[in-house]
């Protein structure tokens, strides 16, 4: 889009904000915004719906309530932005960086965030059903309450985030279950003698995170305590949960 017709734009939105003569909302459904500089900009309530806004910096902008449904936002720059309530449902957002950007009650529904950082983003009653946060990372990020059903989160980083009450069910952790069985194996297996093939076996068991065979191997090491480790079995889901907050 061309440098002054943008520039209009943007000035007939401000004027459109504070209910100003010749105030307009900003349209820029299927704009092409590549690169564009947009620092700090007000884009409150914009209708960026499907724009291209790829390598665009968007550092410290303002898009609370914003349509970005579809919008492809990939390599962005959005650190410190507010995307509060902003609509994202479908967006891409590879590899964009959101440092610290305000995405709280966001609706990502389906939204691509591989390798998106969020170091230390608000991300509270964020709806992310089905989103993709492969390989983000999420250190630090407050995900308190949002809605990860079903989102992908392998390989994800979620050192000290806060996941309290946040819906994970049918989540993908796989990566961080299959390393939470394998600590609590290790735990057993430095309490009993468990031989090199059976540990061997017990690996296997974690990578494919099959509880009930893991649990049977060292139940055939510890005579006399069978039941005592069955029943640890029924409380290691909850091992499990704690591992990944």
């Amino acid at each position: 889009m061309d440098e002054n017709a943008l520039k209009k734009i943007l000035e007939n939105h401000q004027k459109w904000l504070k209910n100003e003569p010749g105030g307009e909302r900003a349209n820029l459904e299927g704009a092409d915004l590549e690169g564009a500089n947009l620092k700090d900009a007000d884009l409150r309530e914009a209708d960026l719906e499907k724009a291209n806004l790829e390598g665009a910096d968007l550092e410290g902008a303002n898009l609370e309530k914003a349509n970005l449904w579809g919008a492809n936002l990939e390599g962005a720059n959005l650190e410190g932005a507010n995307l509060e309530k902003a609509h994202l449902e479908g967006a891409n957002l590879e590899g964009a960086h959101l440092t610290g950007a305000n995405l709280e009650g966001a609706y990502l529904e389906g939204a691509n965030l591989k390798g998106a950082h969020l170091t230390g983003a608000y991300l509270e009653g964020a709806y992310l059903e089905g989103a993709n946060l492969e390989e983000a990372d999420l250190e630090k990020a407050n995900l308190e309450k949002a809605n990860l059903e079903k989102a992908n989160l392998e390989k994800a980083n979620l050192e000290g985030a806060n996941l309290e009450e946040a819906n994970l069910e049918k989540a993908n952790l796989r990566e961080k279950e299959v390393e939470a069985m394998q600590k609590y194996f290790v735990k057993w297996c430095q309490r009993i003698e468990v031989s090199k093939d059976h540990i061997i076996e017990l690996e296997r068991w974690c990578f494919d995170l099959n509880y009930g065979e893991a649990m049977g191997v060292l139940a055939s090491h510890v005579d006399g305590e069978t039941d005592y480790i069955m029943g640890e079995m029924q409380d290691f889901h909850a091992y499990i949960a704690w591992q990944k907050e």
